[in-house]
């Protein structure tokens, strides 16, 4: 038997610079950031730059409802290593995706530069139940950049979708 077919919405989390002030009172609202590069004498495997944030999983329904998260891709720059999404309760890991790179001159595989970010797919048909959370469950979103050098204008953010739960 098919189960019941349900429509899927965007959901508004995650970014990075999601909890991010520009002052006590004003909350950061540009999605891009800047990389600083890593300190003079660091080994180049250490130049690492994490960013996180902690935000609800969606803000554009009712708080209390539940939703099955069917789907989520990181978007992210040249110099990404890392994306993550956790569960910030239970920091369980939603999501994990390596960036890849292209090696070759070809259209859609320039080398060094990002060519790829895998997506995390749920589904109850093939055997990968999507995780079920309230809208505004908090998530927690991370991004890792190489910095041996500084990079400007970033992002780390999730474009994700979900599916409302039936109420009975």
């Amino acid at each position: 038997a098919m189960p019941d077919v349900r429509s899927m919405t965007a959901t508004s989390c995650c970014d990075v610079t999601g909890d991010m002030k520009l002052t006590a009172n004003v909350d950061f609202v540009n999605i891009e950031y800047d990389v600083p590069k890593c300190a003079e004498g660091t080994p180049p495997e250490n130049c690492t730059h994490v960013a996180t944030a902690v935000q609800p999983l969606d803000d554009m329904g009712a708080p209390e409802s539940w939703v099955d998260l069917t789907y989520a891709v990181g978007h992210a720059h040249t110099g990404a290593i890392l994306l993550e999404l956790y569960d910030n309760v239970t920091g369980q890991l939603l999501c994990s995706s390596a960036p890849s790179y292209g090696n070759t001159s070809n259209a859609g595989d320039e080398y060094g530069y990002l060519v790829g970010i895998e997506p995390c797919v749920w589904s109850a048909l093939d055997g990968k139940p999507p995780p079920r959370l309230q809208r505004k469950h908090p998530i927690r979103s991370v991004v890792v950049y190489n910095n041996t050098e500084e990079i400007i204008g970033v992002m780390g953010l999730w474009i994700m979708a979900a599916s409302e739960v039936p109420t009975e």
